[in-house]
């Protein structure tokens, strides 16, 4: 795949330019290394209905499973991980300022303790490595690269997007 538009989102590419120029290239060889092609398959009648009535005649849709499952395993072996984690919410914004850095168990005995619900909540990234988070995201007929900000606890620096 080739990166064909760059929206550096609050400068989060140059970000990684001058701090994580290593993270970038491996970003960036991740991407080339993915052969979209062996993923395009023929758009079956009712996408290709759906596709004519946008103004796109001949639709080309992608194996979205098989590109994810590619992008999961080149940048695994480059020691970028899934990251998953659990906390509370709630909608009093004094609360949530006193839990933010707290675990979840102890955030949601303090939104208790205030007579307030504790609205459970997670957090799923695709890919984390030295603070830097990467998400992968489908949209219909075409694969969209986001780097996004991790701003709770900590977790990342930056946000970049390429499509």
């Amino acid at each position: 795949m080739n990166v064909i538009y760059e929206h550096s989102h609050l400068n989060g590419k140059e970000h990684l330019i001058v701090h994580f120029p290593n993270e970038l290239q491996e970003i960036l060889d991740v991407i080339s290394s993915v052969d979209g092609s062996v993923w395009k398959r023929s758009a079956e009648r009712a996408k290709n209905e759906r596709a004519q009535r946008a103004g796109q005649p001949h639709a080309e849709v992608y194996d979205q499973k098989n590109i994810n499952q590619q992008f999961l395993d080149l940048f695994r072996e480059r020691g970028w991980n899934r990251r998953f984690y659990s906390y509370f919410a709630t909608p009093n914004e004094q609360v949530a300022r006193e839990i933010m850095n707290l675990p979840p168990d102890q955030a949601k005995d303090i939104i208790q303790a205030n007579q307030l619900i504790p609205y459970k909540r997670s957090n799923e990234t695709d890919f984390m490595k030295n603070k830097i988070a990467i998400e992968i995201i489908r949209v219909k007929t075409l694969l969209k690269n986001r780097i996004i900000p991790m701003k709770i606890r900590g977790s990342a620096f930056c946000g970049s997007e390429w499509e």
